[in-house]
């Protein structure tokens, strides 16, 4: 379960998956020279409601897919300027590649717009050689989201101080929800599960 099934309804009409492209920042971390350093990008996120998860496509030779192979958590946002509703979660990544799943990720590949395909075979086509797009590449990777913690933010433009937080954990398979807390300080997670 990605959310509390009270608030799904209300994500799925703020973030539309399906009608238009839900852009989101998503942040990994990556170590350098000792310390972990946050890394920030956006991806198009997609939500697969028969298995409640989310997920996004990429290379199995990006950045990201590296550090989520050393660190599978990330962070991530989505604000809907319409509504003015911020929607932030943590979750843990799964990373899948042909070789682990490969109908599932036939069925990815044949939902993914065709813009977004070519630029995953430009990347190993090194012969410049003639490409087709329904083939999957060899470089696919789907990265399987599942939250365990969000934060559903509702600023109020006219006064702040009506804004309204909504925060909720996932615990033993069950979602803790905190409603009405401070536009200023979200609880820390420990405190969600009491």
């Amino acid at each position: 379960m990605i959310i509390d099934k009270k608030y799904l309804p209300g994500l799925q009409k703020d973030v539309p998956f399906t009608t238009k492209n839900s852009y989101i920042q998503l942040a990994t971390v990556e170590e350098q020279h000792g310390k972990l350093i946050p890394k920030l990008r956006s991806v198009l996120l997609y939500f697969d409601e028969e298995k409640n998860y989310f997920y996004f496509s990429c290379s199995n030779k990006t950045a990201k897919w590296e550090q989520l192979s050393k660190n599978p958590i990330v962070s991530a946002v989505f604000l809907d300027h319409g509504t003015t509703k911020q929607y932030r979660f943590e979750a843990t990544a799964k990373l899948v590649t042909v070789e682990s799943e490969p109908d599932f990720m036939q069925k990815i590949w044949q939902a993914l717009r065709l813009d977004l395909r070519e630029p995953l075979w430009q990347e190993c086509n090194d012969e410049k050689k003639e490409i087709d797009i329904e083939q999957m590449s060899p470089l696919h990777g789907v990265v399987i989201l599942q939250p365990y913690y969000s934060d559903i933010f509702h600023l109020n433009k006219n006064d702040f101080a009506k804004s309204e937080r909504v925060q909720m954990t996932l615990h033993d398979n069950t979602w803790h929800v905190k409603e009405n807390l401070s536009p200023l300080h979200p609880l820390p997670i420990t405190e969600l599960i009491q």
